[in-house]
């Protein structure tokens, strides 16, 4: 009995063995029979269908076939899961209530699901590693795996590549030395040192610590994540930290898997190497000397038109006066500015909000629209003292109209003074020259700062793509204002550019970048004269849904004279027009340091 009982169980578990992966193969029909389409090729076709236009491969077919029979066990495991945690009282309650026939039926269909998004990933996968690749190879780059970048250049290697340790990128320091420009000395003792430009890194093999020196001979230590090493004769060192230490900026592209080593100044150098007569202009306009006292005086007139085809156009004239006597950063100013025309068009606009009921407060703001039909400033800046007054005839009237409860005693608008003490004026200092390119002296750092602006949110994104996008909106500007685009005259250099006329490449890069329809004007530059003229003309179209905008100036620049008169039209809606004209000149006036003695000054610091 115990024999008989024993082969029963053996056979059971045979027979158990045999039913598990008959049950996880799905039975012995092939997959497209089980998915119920007509032939493997009709199921190749259709199957995925609504993830992909190509249908699938041999290939696909066959890990489709593995991934189902793997998926039925999973599939089983999950329902088991499910309605559990779900709160059924049992398994057919799930299925009922999720609308499956049978047990069978959810193990098929949601292994038929697991199975499609693999696929789906699978192929998605591959792709993207097929176009990175190509992406790689069209960038340049040299090998398969990690990358690096010199000032936009690829590092070449022979049977020496970078690799990580411990999470940092370890470089051949024979490539990295040549992509330099350079070549690593020895001094003895695995002593190893990389000089770059005027600085140095001094280490030795098998120490994280090293030391840094700079362009002045100072000497600091410095430290590296990982110890340099030898591998089959090659020296790896971590690029960052020698990077980093020779003064060069570093980025990880994790896109690309690329480190970027730039050297910011050699970049700006050799862009500025093409426009040199671009980068005179600053010395071509007011040199200031912040010990000297000079006199500027302008006039400016501004006309902002609304166009109405029913009623007609109506025209808002804006017109200002200023006076600025000044010292480095003192000075003493004189401002008018009459804007009575835009202050009719504010109480227009704003008296419809306001009914009989709120007559009194309608009255009260017309009082303050008032006071500012003419605003007038007198400021003085002592930077010796550090100190500000400022005074305003229509502050007071408007304070006045305000009926605010304020501190400050009876006003006068002719001799009552604001004081702001301790204003930060004190340490200012005073430009040489006009900043022309908004923080940057030269159209190198102007355009790097523009590119590389972005490396530095989004932490090295597509680092590697930076150098080459700095040199295309270089060769972008050069086509358009390049030392080669100007014509010499004697003294006078001149340049005409149209972006219609530009290759269609470079065009519809400038384009891009600024988007921009229409671009053209002529600049001309006579260094006897110290003289600058020119015009511009800029579109400006977004397409459907969207107002093209247009801009036109002409100006004449000297070191004692501007003029500039400058048209804005939004298409259909308006135009605004500006006239600017300024002198300046030496003087010998004698800055006041304070408001004349007997008027009243607001500490407004004690408020």
């Amino acid at each position: 009995m115990k024999k008989r009982g024993m082969c029963m169980l053996l056979a059971a578990l045979l027979l158990l063995g045999c039913w598990l992966p008959a049950l996880a193969a799905g039975g012995d029909e092939p997959l497209w029979q089980q998915w119920g389409y007509a032939s493997k090729a009709d199921f190749c076709q259709r199957a995925m269908a609504d993830y992909f236009d190509e249908p699938l491969t041999e290939e696909e077919y066959e890990r489709a076939e593995a991934l189902y029979a793997e998926n039925l066990v999973e599939a089983r495991q999950v329902l088991e899961e499910a309605w559990r945690r779900e709160g059924y009282a049992d398994q057919q309650a799930y299925l009922t209530d999720y609308g499956y026939s049978s047990e069978e039926a959810y193990i098929r269909e949601y292994a038929a699901y697991l199975t499609r998004e693999q696929l789906y990933w699978e192929r998605a996968d591959r792709i993207q590693a097929e176009e990175r690749r190509q992406q790689r190879a069209a960038l340049g780059m040299t090998w398969d795996g990690a990358n690096v970048q010199v000032n936009g250049t690829y590092l070449r290697f022979n049977g020496a590549y970078p690799e990580y340790s411990g999470g940092n990128l370890m470089v051949p320091l024979g490539p990295l030395a040549a992509g330099l420009g350079t070549v690593a000395g020895t001094t003895g003792a695995g002593g190893v040192s990389l000089r770059y430009g005027a600085r140095t890194a001094a280490f030795v093999m098998g120490q994280c610590g090293f030391t840094a020196v700079a362009s002045d001979g100072s000497r600091w230590p410095a430290q590296m994540p990982v110890a340099p090493y030898q591998k089959n004769g090659d020296i790896y060192v971590p690029v960052r930290a020698l990077g980093e230490a020779l003064g060069l900026t570093v980025l990880y592209d994790g896109l690309y898997d690329c480190a970027v080593l730039v050297d910011e100044q050699k970049l700006i150098d050799q862009i500025d190497a093409r426009f040199t007569i671009l980068n005179d202009l600053p010395d071509m306009v007011q040199a200031i000397d912040p010990a000297k006292t000079y006199r500027t005086e302008l006039s400016g007139a501004l006309k902002v038109t609304e166009f109405d085809t029913i009623d007609g156009d109506r025209t808002y004239p804006v017109s200002g006066k200023m006076t600025i006597v000044h010292q480095g950063v003192s000075m003493h100013c004189d401002m008018v500015l009459d804007i009575t025309s835009l202050v009719e068009l504010m109480q227009e606009a704003v008296g419809q909000w306001y009914g009989e009921e709120d007559r009194a407060e309608w009255e009260q703001l017309e009082a303050a629209l008032r006071a500012l039909r003419t605003i007038d400033c007198e400021l003085i800046i002592d930077q010796d003292a550090d100190v500000i007054y400022f005074k305003s005839a229509a502050l007071v009237q408007l304070l006045q109209a305000m009926e605010l409860e304020l501190p400050l005693g009876p006003l006068d608008g002719t001799h009552t003074w604001f004081m702001i003490p301790d204003a930060g004026v004190g340490n200012m200092e005073m430009p040489e020259s006009i900043d022309w390119l908004q923080g940057q002296s030269t159209v190198g750092e102007a355009l790097y700062s523009r590119v590389f602006a972005y490396a530095g949110w989004s932490r090295g994104y597509e680092a590697c793509l930076l150098c080459p996008q700095l040199e295309q909106m270089a060769a972008g500007l050069e086509a358009l204002v390049g030392d080669k685009q100007f014509t010499q005259s004697g003294q006078t250099a001149t340049v005409e550019f149209d972006l219609a006329k530009l290759d269609a490449e470079k065009a519809e890069q400038i384009r891009e970048e600024l988007d921009l329809s229409e671009l053209r004007g002529k600049l001309s530059i006579d260094r006897g004269a110290k003289r600058i003229t020119g015009n511009l003309r800029v579109r400006q179209s977004w397409g459907l849904g969207s107002t093209d905008q247009l801009l036109q100036a002409a100006f004449t620049l000297t070191p004692a004279h501007v003029d500039l008169t400058a048209e804005y039209h939004a298409k259909n809606s308006g135009k605004v027009e500006i006239r600017l004209v300024g002198d300046t000149a030496e003087t010998t006036e004698v800055l006041p340091a304070a408001p004349p003695a007997g008027d009243v000054i607001i500490d407004l610091s004690t408020l």
